[in-house]
């Protein structure tokens, strides 16, 4: 490690200079401590971006020094190096590799520190999808030298930063980085399945109860740790870990600790990570069975090493000497036998009031342990909920009300107690940083929702969104009304997968999974899967809707109206749309096959120029072969169209090559490209078609989405604003309608976040309700009944105590245009028995 500064004058730990002249005269005596970042990068675009943002934003650049362990075809490719990085190609250092050969993180890391590490003062270890604090080189050195350890390694998981949805490689720096400020702590949540590793996420806490220097920490994170580049040589990576993905940070953690390095948590943010992973290719893609046993071996090694035993003559996979496992173990609250995590592990060695979402002990405990089983020294987070079937993969709350129901009790006298485990439950904090961009939402309304955890719009269509119409804006909450009446619906049903069965006492209502509009939402409209574009709801429309168009009032709202000047508003809207766009050039290719018990297969050539509209909305699963067209619209594939309809590209046509590439990543990335463009399409046949619709839960068309879009091109619209004006960073929206027909149907108390999806990071994060029940009265029941804490609930006019609880309620009524939003993971709530059909739309973001 370089010198300690401070003896030259120079307090680390605060910044201040003490005798300037002391460190002038010290700085001409000693170079400039330098900086080794590690960047293994598997086909990724943005480590240009990277790579420059290390250079641009720290204090000192030609300090750093850059390894990079490329694994890509330099032909395929050629979006990773689109950036002109020559300025520095001195101080970056490339060992190149076909992206066939990959063979995971772990190989990756080793080669870089074997063949490219020049004895730096210093080594920083980071991801390919980074950016920086300004001065980063700065900060990393005056906080590793505050560290209360004589071997310190700072490393966490650091914040975010999310790119756009028309991202493409090439242009200038994209990225949009997380206001928060957090610090980010390491805490346990679990051991995974089926590896038997334990997972650790981060946490948010508040700066103050770290302190002025870096807090001890109990776990090691492989995306971001910087310390001497002694560690280099005392615990070097282990190259024969092929294809290791989770592990390598169980394994790294042991070692390091055991050979006398001590974790710490900076205090501020440093480093902003892109968690999403659709803008690039990942290892995996190269799943075989090779890769399997591969991964599979090294995953025993690791166990191996977790165990105590010899692992092999590899001394690059061995335990240090200094401090024992069994000694880790109690220091980190893990036990790697047993697999249990106490709340010092959950809580990553920090205070429970340290956490800005509240305890992650009482979350745990509240989600996968149960309300009735804390258990004050170590937490069994594998185990299964009670002893009944699949009910692990369900919220808890339903879990409970189904055992009850089996064991012959009644759901009503099955004891929740709630909140009660703890008054502060993990919670959603939604930041307010661009409040400029906020149309939908309002200030007002973030800050309702942080300080009660929800909150509740009334007249949301009528104020919100169409009030420019005046008066006749409060026919859009009946038009979505009737189009959910239209909605061709089926019984609920519970458990997973080919498991499921009905209980009308846990829940009664009638569902269906509707298409949600894409991302983003444009103002000149959404286009989506079901061709409707429903930005716009003109003024004359509704004013002349306003006056024929009447819902019947009574006890029940089924009864419809049907009028010609209400479906003014709601028919084929693309006339607002209409949009000129340049010429395309052309050229005839063989039709597709008109054998319509055949797989079609044909090509489309286009030539696309600068500012030109394609015109077709597609999209690709992570991993995916190929992109599936979802919408045509006006641009070239229309004019396309026009010209030759026997080779037509139309809805849910498979995109299979792009100018010969293929893949789905790599085929948008193609697409969006200007110049030739040569399209080779798939069309199922009608047989393929119909099955997949059959086996579909999702209701993909229907003439009553021309009603629905008065709302759902809104939610999507909602969506955006919390990803722009909060930094959100969601990854997709999931739509639902639901009906309870009356009868005493009901849904019994639950969470709409499922414990395992939390877990694995990719769990329902909010939850909007809208309703559409014009005159509901008290006698028609229904309530939503939100479940909440005590700190809340003594401050939220309109609650009451829980019986025989510490914990509140408060019912909200479905009444007709309101919204309700909450978060999924934190907040329970049931829906009480209804005696009238009673309509919702839900929208979760995940």
């Amino acid at each position: 490690m370089a010198a300690d500064t401070r003896s030259a004058g120079y307090d680390g730990c605060t910044g201040h200079v003490t005798n300037p002249a002391v460190v002038q005269r010290a700085a001409l005596d000693k170079p400039l401590p330098t900086i080794f970042v590690s960047i293994p990068s598997y086909r990724d675009p943005e480590c240009q971006y990277t790579v420059l943002d290390l250079f641009r934003k720290s204090c000192h650049p030609e300090r750093i020094f850059v390894g990079i362990c490329w694994q890509v075809d330099r032909t395929e490719d050629k979006s990773c190096f689109l950036l002109d990085l020559t300025e520095f190609d001195q101080q970056v250092r490339i060992v190149d590799r076909h992206y066939s050969e990959a063979r995971g993180p772990c190989f990756a890391r080793a080669l870089i520190e074997k063949e490219l590490f020049r004895g730096e003062d210093y080594v920083l270890q980071l991801d390919s999808h980074y950016r920086m604090i300004q001065h980063w080189d700065e900060e990393l050195i005056r906080q590793l030298r505050c560290c209360s350890s004589d071997k310190p390694i700072l490393t966490t998981y650091p914040s975010s930063y999310t790119l756009p949805e028309d991202y493409v490689p090439g242009g200038s720096d994209s990225a949009e980085l997380n206001p928060n400020t957090h610090p980010v702590v390491m805490c346990a949540r679990e051991f995974g399945r089926p590896d038997g590793f334990w997972r650790t996420g981060g946490k948010l806490v508040h700066a103050e109860q770290l302190g002025d220097e870096p807090a001890v920490g109990l776990f090691w994170a492989a995306g971001f740790a910087f310390s001497s580049s002694a560690v280099y040589k005392e615990v070097p990576y282990d190259g024969g870990l092929e294809d290791l993905f989770f592990g390598e940070e169980p394994a790294m953690a042991c070692r390091l600790w055991t050979s006398g390095w001590d974790f710490f948590a900076p205090t501020t943010v440093i480093g902003y990570h892109l968690w999403t992973r659709k803008h690039r290719p990942v290892f995996r893609e190269l799943a075989c069975a090779e890769q399997e046993l591969r991964a599979a071996a090294s995953q025993e090694r690791v166990h191996a090493l977790l165990r105590g035993d010899a692992v092999d003559s590899c001394e690059t996979l061995s335990l240090g000497s200094q401090r024992s496992l069994s000694d880790y173990q109690q220091f980190c609250g893990v036990n790697f036998s047993e697999r249990t995590l106490n709340e010092r592990a959950l809580r990553g060695g920090h205070r429970a009031s340290a956490f800005v979402d509240g305890d992650p002990v009482a979350a745990i405990l509240k989600q996968i342990s149960g309300p009735h089983t804390r258990a004050e020294t170590a937490i069994e987070v594998q185990k299964a909920a009670n002893a009944v079937p699949f009910l692990h993969a369900m919220p808890s709350k339903v879990s409970g009300t189904i055992a009850s129901l089996m064991q012959g009790s009644s759901p009503e006298s099955t004891n929740f107690d709630s909140a009660t485990s703890s008054d502060v439950l993990q919670r959603l904090e939604l930041n307010c940083g661009r409040p400029d961009k906020a149309q939908l939402l309002r200030r007002d309304d973030i800050n309702t929702f942080n300080r009660q955890g929800f909150v509740v719009i009334d007249n949301f269509l009528e104020n919100r969104v169409y009030s420019s119409c005046g008066d006749a804006a409060a026919i859009a909450p009946l038009i979505v009304r009737r189009g959910l009446q239209d909605v061709p619906l089926r019984s609920a049903k519970l458990g997973r997968g080919n498991r499921q069965w009905s209980s009308s006492v846990v829940r009664g209502d009638e569902i269906a999974w509707l298409s949600a509009p894409a991302m983003p939402v444009s103002e000149d409209g959404v286009e989506w899967l079901h061709g409707q574009v429903a930005e716009r709801v003109c003024q004359s429309s509704l004013e002349q809707a306003s006056s024929a168009f009447k819902l019947t009032t009574g006890g029940s709202s089924n009864s419809k109206a049907a009028c010609s000047e209400f479906d003014a508003i709601t028919k084929d809207l693309m006339g607002c749309y209409r949009e000129t766009t340049g010429t395309s050039t052309s050229t005839a290719v063989p039709a597709a096959s008109s054998d319509s018990s055949e797989t079609q297969v044909f090509e489309v050539l286009l030539e696309k120029t600068s500012g030109q509209k394609l015109g077709i909305s597609f999209s690709s699963a992570s991993g995916e072969a190929f992109c599936i067209v979802e919408k045509v619209s006006i641009g070239l594939v229309n004019e396309w169209n026009s010209a030759h309809p026997k080779s037509a590209i139309h809805p849910d046509d498979l995109i299979v090559e792009a100018n010969s590439v293929t893949g789905g990543d790599a085929i948008r990335q193609e697409i969006r490209r200007d110049g030739v463009l040569r399209l080779k399409l798939q069309r199922p046949n009608q047989k393929e078609q119909k099955e997949a619709a059959a086996n579909s839960n999702v209701v993909s068309d229907g003439p009553f989405y021309k009603d629905l879009d008065v709302i759902l091109v809104q939610l999507a619209r909602l969506r955006r604003e919390l990803d722009e004006v909060c930094s959100l960073g969601s990854k997709q929206m999931q739509v639902m309608v639901a009906r309870y027909p009356g009868n005493g149907a009901r849904y019994a108390r639950h969470l709409d976040a499922l414990p395992e999806h939390v877990a694995a990071g990719n769990a329902r994060r909010l939850t909007c309700l809208y309703y559409a029940n014009p005159n509901w009265k008290d006698s028609d029941g229904g309530s939503l009944r939100l479940h909440l804490p005590a700190s809340a609930g003594t401050t939220i006019p309109g609650s009451q105590p829980l019986e025989g609880s510490d914990s509140y309620f408060l019912d909200v009524e479905p009444v007709l245009d309101r919204l309700v939003i909450f978060g999924s993971a934190w907040l329970e709530h049931e829906v009480l028995p209804t005696h009238t059909d009673r309509y919702t739309m839900t929208a979760w973001i995940y």
